[in-house]
């Protein structure tokens, strides 16, 4: 009977798959059948985990220059050369999106460059929630300016950055709050690596 020490060697270092498959043939041959199992289970393993460690470098590199691809376009997108178009200092920027696209490692990627202030609460959606979607829909200034404000009390930096994917549903309430100065990352991703992520 075998056991599990029977699937399990440790592999030559000196010696590739190849090489072992090659040391299989020759106890084979010779009719040393425990020399041979173990020459074959041993240059399975090492191309195995050759084969999972080309992988894995060619999806780390894959995943690394997506990154920096994602980063550059979204850095060249605003830019830091469109300053707020109101009298205030600081740019509201949302990043938003279904779960599972991205918005966690854009927002990492933002939140490190000094320009930015990554901003926790309070959120557009706990607003609406609150006061209901008539102000917002009918631009009620006694509600929206003070809700504004204390957005902007949070952040003297040239961007304050909120990153709530479920945002996606409360861009319109957030432009009537900063009546219209505002930025927007909308992340999408392809709906079948999202559902398989």
């Amino acid at each position: 009977r075998l056991g599990r020490d029977d699937f399990f060697f440790e592999p030559d270092d000196e010696k590739d798959a190849a090489a072992l498959f090659a040391d299989f043939e020759i106890y084979n041959r010779k009719g040393d059948t425990e020399a041979a199992w173990q020459s074959v289970v041993a240059a399975n393993q090492v191309a195995l985990e050759q084969q999972l460690s080309n992988e894995r470098r060619e999806a780390v590199r894959r995943e690394t220059e997506t990154t920096r691809a994602m980063a550059t376009a979204v850095a060249e997108d605003f830019r830091w050369s469109s300053s707020p178009s109101s009298a205030a200092s600081t740019m509201p920027l949302l990043v938003v999106g279904p779960p599972r696209t991205g918005t966690t490692l854009v927002t990492a990627a933002l939140s490190r460059h000094s320009d930015v202030d990554l901003v926790l609460s309070p959120r557009i959606n706990d607003a609406v929630a609150h006061y209901g979607p008539a102000p917002f829909r009918d631009n009620n200034r006694t509600i929206l300016d003070p809700l504004r404000d204390a957005y902007l009390r949070l952040s003297e930096n040239k961007f304050m950055l909120e990153s709530y994917p479920d945002n996606i549903w409360w861009v319109g309430a957030a432009a009537a709050v900063f009546e219209g100065a505002l930025k927007v990352v909308l992340l999408s991703r392809d709906r079948d690596q999202t559902a398989f992520s």
